[in-house]
């Protein structure tokens, strides 16, 4: 009898850090997009998730502020990396162009990062800071690691690991005004981005949209199968009515000149 109320006890005490530390990074992240990161103290953090918060907490789950601005980091790259492969459906589409593949990804990661300005407002605030050091690019790197190591099986030639970053920056920074609330959001602001990344694109692989690309495309069609089916079952019927509402939009659409 004593040995079960002291696992409840371990269980509730688990639980209770668990959510502790989820709280914290959601204060960080509201903290920094709202007063950026300079002002964003242990104090005002420890506000956000209650008045009657001592900031000693973070202390006591993070060791700081500066761990508790990495994870919170961590954190929200992970999520854009799990939107990256929930949305990349369309890009296996090989039956429509490159372009109108790239833009409809493109336009989806950028309606999702809007929708979550903070945390856009954070990752690029970190990106920029000297918290962003030799532990932090690595751990970053390490989050994208498995998607650019699958791209780099059908292109061999290309640093893709540099292109992810790139693509990536360039997403975060192109909708960071968006995201801090200095500009509407507009199709010129996203397509300024998307013209970035397609330019980049053409330069670094000459190929695209020829009949060499097509035999790529095969190879990754046969790279990406386990990748799509593991995001399938992630997301379920879900994720194939959104890729399937994409590309009959795509179909219809030209591409911007």
């Amino acid at each position: 009898m004593e040995r079960s109320k002291r696992r409840r006890n371990y269980t509730q005490r688990h639980t209770e850090g668990v959510d502790q530390q989820t709280l914290l990074m959601d204060a960080a992240v509201k903290v920094v997009a709202a007063e950026g990161l300079e002002n964003a103290s242990t104090r005002a953090i420890a506000s956000a998730v209650s008045p009657a918060m001592s900031d000693a907490v973070i202390y006591r789950y993070f060791g700081g502020k500066d761990e508790l601005l990495l994870k919170a980091f961590l954190r929200s790259m992970g999520r854009l990396y799990d939107e990256v492969r929930r949305r990349s459906g369309v890009l296996m589409e090989f039956s429509l162009p490159f372009e109108y593949r790239l833009r409809f990804f493109w336009h989806s990661l950028w309606t999702w990062i809007t929708a979550h300005g903070d945390e856009g407002c954070l990752m690029v605030r970190f990106l920029v800071s000297s918290g962003f050091n030799a532990r932090a690019v690595e751990e970053n790197r390490a989050i994208w690691r498995p998607l650019a190591d699958k791209i780099q099986g059908f292109y061999p030639d290309i640093d893709t690991s540099a292109l992810m970053s790139f693509f990536v920056e360039t997403l975060l920074v192109s909708s960071y005004p968006v995201c801090s609330g200095l500009k509407e959001d507009c199709a010129s602001a996203s397509e300024f981005g998307f013209r970035r990344v397609l330019g980049a694109l053409k330069e670094l692989v000459p190929s695209i949209g020829s009949d060499k690309a097509k035999e790529r495309e095969k190879l990754a069609s046969k790279v990406f199968a386990e990748e799509m089916k593991s995001v399938a079952e992630e997301n379920g019927k879900e994720n194939n009515k959104e890729n399937i509402s994409i590309t009959r939009t795509a179909v219809g659409t030209q591409p911007a000149r």
